[in-house]
């Protein structure tokens, strides 16, 4: 089987060989565990296979594909068509339900049941692909990874849990054959461009924050965004010291070494200079501010050697550093450093620092200070996290499910945080005209406030009026979405950018709307409220801002 990985300095080189879960048990918080023998897990698994394979290949056709398909270059035209998932179930670890306290506040008052399932799956799956007018298939891929399930929110009546959300904490290491066309299908960039497109597109649908989410229903009254887009629980940056000892990848000279470090999919790759012709490198550099949903996240920097001709050569990198452990850390600490075969590269070290802030609500006095941009930031400090809940869209009378709605804040450098949500389905009402006035007939009985009717029924008030009135109500479709995103913003970009929503159906936009992103947040965690579109379609939504803890 081919390798998945090349040598350059790319997301592939993050790629280390992973010893799952064992990094658990150096956590210094109190901690409770229950450990479910791995063969139990897999006779559960292969008895449920066939139901859970049609699950994956529609995750596959309906989420991984268009996201692979859009990544995909246009120079060899690639263009993935069709998945078929195979017989073989995945191979699974021991599972772990894990509770943990004393690390955050976020922590402490957790409602959630959390489980860690690493698995390898060797399947048989086949992924019929198109290059330059030419098919080339992608078979025998073999996934590796750590499936994490959160069981809640938990509540403290039926249907007990929310739902469930299941996620990976990072990306899988993926590996694949190529058949077809020797002289299309063994050429580097394709190759490369379609092991990108595919971790990509997995990553995606299924990577942190992405999130295959179930809720258990709003009947239940249960708010589906809970399980489908929970926020981060805080901000992490990681200074990048030094390193020593470094082997030297050059034939003649010394390396020239750079540090890449990412955490999670959406955090962006953050890249230092390179350093010319040493083994001992010093960068002192910042990265950025990465989002952390779950502290069984791992934060990863890898050191390369830089060619000018060549593509990078990999040298090592961190192995299993979880973001549980970063937080018992304090000053700049050394780290072992591992190839991408989980093998330790003898007396290299690596040096880095942690600053780590916790998230919390913003307080409706720093949001009003953020609209008359009155609130300002250091250059040295953290940014916000603005999180934006589609709840539903009222629709005219036309609109037909299917729809996607999109969000676009637009930043620089060409740069953009954007999101669609899944597609929409249309609300299961009362459609009837004689079960509203019956339905309204035995709520006026029961003297509900109208208010109250107005909610229950999804009728306007003017609606439940014209329906008392004996006149005939023309009720517009409703959509439920229940998506939430979220994006880490500057407040220079908070108080400088806009918010565009948007309904798409096709790829082509039907409807739109730009307002100032400032001016939409929310002073609390209260109820969405409509916003009306150029074409009078009304997204109900919410927009907040979470503040970190210093």
């Amino acid at each position: 089987m081919g390798t998945c990985c090349s040598n350059q300095a790319s997301p592939d080189a993050f790629e280390i060989e992973s010893v799952p879960v064992e990094g658990l048990r150096r956590l210094t918080a109190n901690e409770s565990e229950v450990i479910v023998d791995a063969s139990t897990i897999a006779e559960f698994a292969a008895r449920l296979w066939p139901v859970l394979s049609k699950l994956t290949e529609g995750i596959f056709v309906n989420e991984v594909i268009p996201k692979v398909n859009k990544k995909l270059p246009g120079m060899f035209n690639i263009s993935l068509r069709s998945f078929s998932i195979g017989a073989n179930p995945p191979m699974f670890g021991q599972m772990r339900i894990i509770e943990t306290e004393g690390v955050t506040s976020a922590e402490q008052t957790s409602d959630r049941l959390r489980t860690i399932l690493p698995f390898i799956w060797d399947s048989q799956a086949q992924v019929d692909a198109v290059v330059a007018g030419f098919h080339v298939g992608v078979q025998k891929i073999q996934i590796k990874a750590e499936i994490l399930v959160d069981w809640g929110p938990i509540l403290d009546q039926y249907p007990i849990l929310s739902g469930v959300g299941i996620t990976m904490p990072d990306p899988p290491t993926i590996d694949f054959d190529l058949t077809g066309v020797a002289s299309i299908a063994e050429l580097p960039p394709v190759r490369s461009a379609i092991f990108n497109a595919i971790d990509s597109g997995i990553a995606g649908a299924m990577v942190l924050p992405n999130r295959i989410g179930i809720p258990a229903g709003r009947e239940r009254g249960v708010k589906p965004w809970v399980v489908t887009g929970p926020p981060p629980i805080g901000l992490l940056k990681v200074k990048v010291i030094s390193a020593k000892n470094l082997p030297n990848e050059d034939l003649t000279g010394q390396s020239d070494p750079f540090v890449e470090v990412r955490v999670g999919y959406l955090g962006k790759v953050f890249k230092s200079k390179v350093v010319d012709s040493s083994l001992n490198p010093v960068w002192n550099e910042m990265t950025h501010a990465y989002p952390v949903y779950t502290l069984f996240q791992k934060v990863h920097a890898f050191v390369s050697d830089s060619d000018f001709w060549t593509p990078a050569d990999a040298i090592g990198g961190l192995k299993d550093m979880y973001i549980h452990d970063i937080l018992h850390l304090r000053g700049p600490q050394e780290f072992d450093i591992y190839k991408k075969d989980g093998t330790k590269v003898e007396n290299a070290k690596l040096t880095l620092a942690f600053e780590w802030r916790e998230l919390k609500l913003s307080e409706p006095s720093e949001v009003k200070m953020a609209r008359e941009s009155s609130l300002k930031e250091g250059p040295t400090e953290f940014p916000h996290v603005i999180s934006v809940l589609i709840d539903k869209v009222i629709g005219k009378p036309e609109l037909q499910e299917g729809f996607k709605v999109g969000c676009e804040i637009s930043l620089n450098d060409d740069e953009a945080f954007q999101f669609e949500s899944s597609y929409a389905k249309k609300e299961e009402s009362y459609t009837d005209q004689f079960i509203y006035k019956r339905v309204l007939q035995k709520l006026d009985e029961k003297k509900i406030p109208i208010a109250q009717q107005a909610e229950i029924t999804g009728l306007t008030k003017e609606q439940i009026e014209e329906f008392r009135k004996g006149s005939k109500v023309h009720v517009v479709p409703e959509f439920d979405i229940g998506s939430q995103n979220h994006a880490v913003l500057s407040l220079a970009e908070i108080q400088s950018k806009s918010l565009k929503l948007s309904l798409t159906q096709g790829g082509n936009v039907i409807d739109t709307v730009e307002l100032p992103l400032a001016k939409q947040i929310a002073e609390d965690e209260g109820q969405p409220t409509p916003v009306s579109l150029k074409g009078d379609n009304q997204i109900w939504c919410r927009i907040t801002m979470r503040t970190p803890v210093k």
